[in-house]
């Protein structure tokens, strides 16, 4: 598949990868870690893989991996850093339960079957000590489970967010190890990929995790200020029927496009530090707005001097509109550049605007 870059007045056509059109300069577009934290941060649904390491369960003598969708919550660093003040305040060390509080159902419905012999959590396993520069800089990623899902089974021995280390045996033996995969969670643009016969782009990561103990403040606040009114949370569910993970150190990071081919993120430090887009959160309503008001995509391709059909915008970032449209017989992935950084949501309408006279 094909994929067209315009950019001021030139057009720049790729075919996997080889130029075929020179341009007089080349677009300014996301690097692929900006694009893959802007995918979480535009998301709330994840699909998440866990492994269940070997010798847990009597009836499979091997690992086995369980996978399934989940809802998640992406904070800021100052916001986790007010949530998670318990960390500093306790030097490390679970905070005093308050007897006052409900009581809280601490352990899954589901029970793990272990051998005799079964590595367990102790002082006598080697630990190392947690490495924040590991984990993303600017933000947090929380995840949310039901009381009753295997996850927590998997998660039985990862450490919580306040013992600042991480048994590095567990960690090598699968519970510690999570796959996340985000795409795009909006049923109208899956429906159009789907009629193209294309996939959204998407990315994986891989991390440790740590568990967020249902008796901390952190755990009650995470839940009153976020997954209580999450869309994705039964509004059934009560804070005790549920668990909390927090995302920590990363491993990899891949980003893939519509045309399935996978960038690997090969700087992690970069990746650590990349900042969500400034249109992220907003991004399904400002494209659900340009797919439902053809106006403004035609004026956009007119701007360009483009004539396409079939076309959808999917993406838009704060240098330009990523749309998909047909191109004779083939889809044909577009690149729009706006030609500056825009930064706020009035400097978009204005450009909008602007290139309708």
């Amino acid at each position: 598949m094909r994929s067209i870059l315009r950019v001021n007045g030139c057009i720049r056509r790729l075919t996997q990868s080889k130029k075929i059109f020179n341009t007089r300069h080349y677009a300014t577009q996301q690097t692929p870690s900006e694009r893959v934290v802007s995918l979480l941060s535009s998301n709330f649904l994840c699909q998440l893989s866990s492994f269940t390491p070997c010798g847990v369960d009597e009836d499979n003598s091997s690992s086995s991996v369980y996978t399934s969708i989940l809802p998640y919550i992406m904070i800021s660093k100052s916001q986790a850093d007010e949530i998670f003040t318990e960390l500093q305040q306790t030097n490390g060390s679970l905070p005093e339960k308050d007897e006052s509080e409900e009581p809280t159902t601490t352990e899954p419905t589901l029970k793990a079957k272990k051998r005799p012999g079964m590595m367990k959590s102790d002082d006598s396993i080697e630990h190392y000590d947690y490495d924040p520069s590991k984990c993303f800089q600017k933000f947090d990623i929380i995840l949310c489970t039901k009381n009753d899902s295997p996850h927590n089974i998997n998660f039985s021995s990862v450490p919580n967010v306040f013992e600042g280390h991480t048994s590095e045996a567990i960690f090598r033996s699968g519970p510690g190890l999570v796959s996340m995969s985000v795409g795009l969670n909006n049923t109208e643009l899956n429906e159009k990929f789907n009629a193209a016969s294309r996939y959204p782009p998407r990315c994986v990561i891989s991390a440790s995790i740590e568990k967020v103990p249902k008796e901390s403040k952190a755990f009650k606040l995470l839940w009153k200020q976020h997954f209580a009114h999450h869309p994705n949370v039964n509004v059934k569910l009560k804070m005790n029927d549920v668990h909390m993970y927090r995302l920590g150190g990363l491993k990899s990071a891949q980003f893939v496009n519509i045309s399935s081919d996978v960038t690997l993120i090969s700087d992690l430090e970069e990746f650590r530090s990349a900042q969500p887009d400034t249109f992220s959160k907003k991004q399904t309503e400002l494209i659900s707005r340009l797919n439902t008001s053809s106006d403004v995509l035609d004026n956009m391709l007119h701007h360009y001097n483009l004539k396409i059909n079939s076309k959808f915008a999917f993406a838009l970032d704060r240098f330009g509109i990523r749309i998909l449209g047909m191109d004779g017989d083939e889809w044909v992935e577009y690149y729009l550049e706006f030609g500056e950084d825009i930064q706020t949501e009035d400097a978009l309408n204005k450009f909008f605007f602007d290139i309708q006279k």
